[in-house]
């Protein structure tokens, strides 16, 4: 089955306690920066600014925000009179700063925007006083987006920006900062994200919390942490390959683990691993311990759970070899075809690192299926963990069902990482799970015999939104599923129209920039689901994801499915009166129950005798294809669109399929920004085609053979609208946006330049850092921190791997060597000038950042990020992608100091097919 999927797991949750000493903290209780001392655990205070509007994930592209502490007021259009001040807020006894203004008249403010209107940031300032140099843990928590750390002595140039860990993931340690004895700025940024928060409670006030935790680390190693990651036990054997062991770094040096091994829980089971692991000083991975096992291990250290010890072995510049023990403890679970309860398995996700699933399995001993049920949760749900998802989908008699994390509870929206990690949920299940609960079962070998050949969907809430995702870029993967409460697209669910850039920037720029959401948009992929069997599934009365947003993707797909050869009763629409976002037997209830055994069984009977498929009593059929990112889309009734001729833009195939009066079978296509497509090889209705047009040239003869048993390929020709066949097409480019940076086939290579100054370095260094604790803690995305001169010496470090190259062509080697043949047209014409095609930006605080091809892997990206000084690579940063939603194409260069709180970027776009400029969808 095409690109489909991995074992099941239970997080360990047993952390290596570190000596760790609570800081005394200052603050500053007014703007004219007097400073008011307080005994240790009084509650500290701080200056708030605010409220101030801002648009959906609108904060990183907007210029850092730095309220003066010097100025009294500020305009505001959010308060009565437009103008507010700052107060002093106290944290309370938790150390949480409450979020609420209940002076502003909120429900005025949505009668006539919505609910959108109640974004808003509001602006925290005190003093830090650190009382002895060393290493610290900075964790923002709640609501809060970002951070800055200045002391006091430096100037605004050195100050840094750090994200905040805005869905509360359970994380150990914040991010690691060597700070000196003194006192330090803190500044807070904290965004009232609607999606994140949902519906203000009674009243209509948007509240929230927030808290930063300051806490000082004793330097060393920390083996275990709250995402070590363990499979299930089942009568002794464990549902898993790997186990994944948190390791944290607060040495100076590099470390590298080299040895692990099972010391205790018995000698049934080796562990190992493939290679040397390193982790660069202040950073944390996940290290891949392999399991091998050889028999079932016989003596349980308790009925419920089994604890083994495994052992370390690490070395570095700054000590000889030293050994770490870290307890991990597998959950005993029973369960049988007779007792199919949810187990959790372990694999690597599509960037190497350690993640997990929850698999339920079917009842059947001797019999399989051809389909599996894969099963998206929302926002912030873990299916090892939450109680109320996994059961309600009921158990099948021969179907596995997969409930996949997604890498994180919230994850990247079930896009590009997140859905591939659901496709290696499935391939784990095909390619290890499914044997091994066959052995421990004693099943015969038909129980395992069958190849999964379609995938049942369901979802709800934002699994909902990515069930209708799944199904509208794979429509040939699915036979059809059941999204509940999903949305359309998160523009809207919480609209963009008050972005605060709207108000400043080029309505062109703003184009380009809203083009690199389009990949993300399901309703421009409706045409696809055009003939599936779907029932969308909403509450009458749900305050969280309105029921409007079923309907619409109903009435979308309904019309593009006008033509009397497109099946467009197969898509349905259950409404559940008096029900909200969610309810126990959403997916439970005989509605749903028995549009799944009908989906299953009717695609089963399609399996058995494929020219079934898509018989009608005219033999004609017509459909639709579209896509925005090839990479992101697989193929409908067997064509597939290869490659775009614009990239940024979409793209179309039109098809209709016939037999004419004298029997010939024929196929017209019309395409819209495809520069090459392919064909096959399919089941029918594409077998036996005879005659294939393509728009307006002549008609292309082709035998039986060619159309059902051979892969065609077209791509266009230089000139006009022709396309010619061709044997082989050469791969297209990966496409942007730069989100796509992390959907990585093995950990981000992140390469740090050290030709510059030291300040530059240092500051290279603090990024590599923040972008590996960012992208480990939103998408558990892995990092591999390098220097430059490394991969110099050893360029196949870099090999299969998306790579980021922080430092221009003078900073950084690898930039100024890849960059000599990377196509695109950027260069660095010194350290504070970078140029584009032929424009030059060289004002102070700008920062870069954009795509590249990979020199030595076709399917890899490279991101480069620059700026034309340290405010300026701040600033880039800044624009780098963890979250979804953010409006970043492949390439973007920040606005620069002048714009002040204004529209945040001066130039985007994407690239050309070739890597080269592309004028159509570029703001230069």
């Amino acid at each position: 089955m095409h690109h489909v999927l991995h074992s099941l797991v239970t997080l360990s949750l047993l952390a290596s306690c570190l000596a760790r000493s609570q800081i005394v903290l200052n603050h500053e209780v007014d703007p004219t920066r007097t400073l008011r001392r307080h005994r240790p655990g009084d509650r500290s205070q701080w200056n708030s600014i605010g409220p101030f509007p801002i648009g959906t994930r609108e904060y990183p592209i907007l210029p850092p925000f730095l309220p003066s502490l010097n100025q009294s007021t500020f305009t505001t259009p959010l308060v009565f009179g437009a103008e507010v001040g700052w107060k002093v807020v106290e944290e309370d006894q938790d150390g949480w700063v409450h979020v609420g203004d209940q002076s502003i008249d909120w429900q005025a403010l949505r009668w006539t925007t919505g609910w959108s209107t109640l974004q808003h940031r509001t602006h925290y300032h005190r003093v830090l006083m650190i009382p002895r140099t060393g290493l610290y843990s900075l964790h923002l928590m709640g609501g809060a987006t970002e951070f800055s750390v200045l002391r006091e002595s430096e100037n605004g140039s050195d100050r840094k920006w750090y994200n905040g860990n805005v869905y509360d993931y359970k994380a150990d340690l914040g991010h690691l900062v060597r700070l000196e004895q003194g006192n330090y700025h803190l500044r807070v940024d904290y965004v009232f994200d609607i999606r994140v928060s949902g519906e203000p409670p009674e009243g209509g006030v948007p509240t929230g919390k927030w808290k930063l935790n300051v806490e000082e680390q004793k330097e060393g190693i920390v083996v275990g942490g709250k995402r070590t990651t363990v499979p299930s036990l089942v009568k002794g054997w464990i549902m898993g390959d790997v186990v994944g062991v948190q390791v944290s770094n607060l040495q100076s040096a590099e470390i590298t683990i080299k040895q692990v091994t099972w010391e205790s829980g018995g000698d049934e089971v080796v562990t190992f691993l493939c290679q040397p692991v390193t982790i660069a000083p202040g950073q944390t991975r996940l290290v891949t311990v392999h399991l091998r096992q050889t028999h079932a291990i016989r003596k349980m250290t308790s009925q419920s759970s089994h604890e083994v010890t495994l052992s370390f072995i690490t070395q570095s510049s700054l000590s000889k070899d030293s050994r770490y023990s870290h307890l991990i403890v597998f959950p005993i679970v029973d369960s049988s075809p007779s007792n199919p309860s949810v187990l959790i398995s372990t694999y690597l996700s599509n960037s190497g690192v350690p993640t997990y699933a929850s698999y339920r399995p079917p009842r059947a001993t001797s019999t399989c299926s051809p389909f599996v049920l894969l099963a998206l949760h929302g926002a912030g749900v873990d299916p090892a963990t939450a109680p109320e998802w996994v059961p309600s989908i009921k158990p099948r008699q021969e179907e596995w069902i997969v409930f996949p994390l997604g890498l994180t509870e919230w994850g990247y929206d079930w896009h590009g990482p997140s859905l591939h990690d659901s496709f290696s949920a499935v391939r784990h299940l095909k390619d290890h799970l499914e044997e091994k609960w066959a052995k421990v079962h004693g099943l015969s070998e038909a129980a395992m015999a069958c190849e999964v050949e379609k995938l049942v969907v369901l979802g709800h809430s934002n699994g909902g939104q990515g069930a209708w995702y799944l199904m509208s870029r794979y429509p040939d993967l699915v036979a059809g599923g059941v999204p509940a409460a999903g949305y359309v697209k998160i523009q809207d669910y919480v609209p963009y129209h008050l972005s605060i850039g709207h108000h400043y920037r080029d309505p062109s720029l703003t184009g380009i920039l809203t083009s690199s959401l389009t990949s993300f948009d399901n309703d421009l992929y409706a045409s696809n689901l055009a003939g599936l069997d779907i029932l969308a599934r909403h509450g009458t009365i749900d305050d969280n994801v309105p029921v409007q947003h079923s309907r619409q993707y109903v009435t979308t797909v309904r019309e593009w499915a006008t033509s009397p050869h497109a099946n467009a009763s197969k898509i349905q629409m259950s409404e559940v009166l008096l029900m909200n976002h969610w309810w126990d037997s959403v997916f439970r209830e005989t509605t749903t129950q028995h549009f799944i055994d009908e989906l299953v069984e009717g695609a089963k009977k399609v399996a058995r005798n494929v020219n079934l498929v898509h018989e009608r009593d005219d033999d004609r059929v017509e459909f639709t294809l579209t896509t925005a990112n090839p990479h992101e889309t697989g193929s409908k009734q067997g064509f597939k669109i290869v490659e775009l001729e614009t990239p940024g833009r979409l793209a179309r195939i039109h098809v209709k399929i016939w037999t004419s009066d004298i029997g010939v079978r024929m196929a017209q296509v019309q395409t819209k920004n495809v520069y090459s497509f392919s064909i096959g090889p399919s089941p029918s209705p594409l077998k036996g085609i005879a005659q294939l047009g393509i728009n307006a040239q002549p008609s292309i003869n082709l035998s039986a053979k060619e159309s059902h048993e051979e892969p065609l390929h077209f791509i266009r020709s230089s000139e006009g609208e022709t396309f010619s066949r061709t044997h082989t097409l050469s791969p297209a480019r990966p496409y942007g946006p730069l989100l796509s940076i992390l959907t990585t086939p093995n950990p981000l290579r992140i390469i740090v330049g050290t030709q510059g100054p030291s300040s530059n370095t240092e500051q290279l260094r603090s990024i590599a850092r923040r972008i590996a604790s960012d992208a480990y803690l939103y998408g558990r995305v892995d990092s591999i921190i390098q220097d430059d001169v490394q991969v110099l010496e050893n360029e196949s470090l870099a090999g299969s791997s998306n790579v980021v190259l922080l430092g221009d062509s003078f900073s950084n080697l690898v930039t100024k060597k890849w960059g000599k043949n990377a196509r695109v047209p950027v260069s660095f014409l010194s350290p504070s000038a970078i140029k584009i095609q032929n424009r030059v930006f060289q004002s102070k605080s700008q920062g870069i950042i954009y795509l590249a091809p990979h020199p030595a892997c076709s399917s890899c990206l490279t991101l480069i990020l620059s700026g034309t000084d340290s405010l300026g690579l701040e600033k880039g940063y800044r624009f780098f992608p963890f979250r979804t939603g953010v409006a970043l194409p492949e390439w973007v260069v920040s606005s620069g100091a002048e714009d002040g709180q204004k529209g945040g970027v001066e130039a985007a776009g994407f690239w050309a097919r070739d890597w080269g400029r592309s004028e159509a969808m570029s703001f230069l």
